[in-house]
């Protein structure tokens, strides 16, 4: 069943979905972070004093944005992968 859904979807569609979903990963571990951990003990750590909480925000933000993509876009890669083997080797 999976090969046939999965193989209807384009893949413009994968990776809207996956950039999509990802987002909304680091949007959650962003707040998560930020709950157990105050932004400028954050900056003041890293020699970034200089740099303001929305900076802080930002910058944790895109680090788990880019994290979570990546590891969601090489899991679609790796199941495309298996996809495309499997249906070579029925024919």
């Amino acid at each position: 069943m999976w090969d046939r859904i999965h193989g209807r979807i384009s893949n413009s569609q994968k990776l809207i979905t996956d950039l999509w979903l990802s987002f909304l990963t680091a949007g959650a571990g962003t707040t998560i972070v930020f709950i157990l951990f105050d932004p400028d003990e954050i900056l003041f750590c890293l020699d970034l004093s200089d740099l303001s909480r929305t900076g802080a925000y930002s910058i944790v933000f895109f680090f788990f944005w880019f994290m979570t993509s990546c590891a969601s876009l090489l899991s679609t890669l790796f199941l495309d992968t298996d996809n495309k083997k499997n249906s070579n080797a029925g024919k």
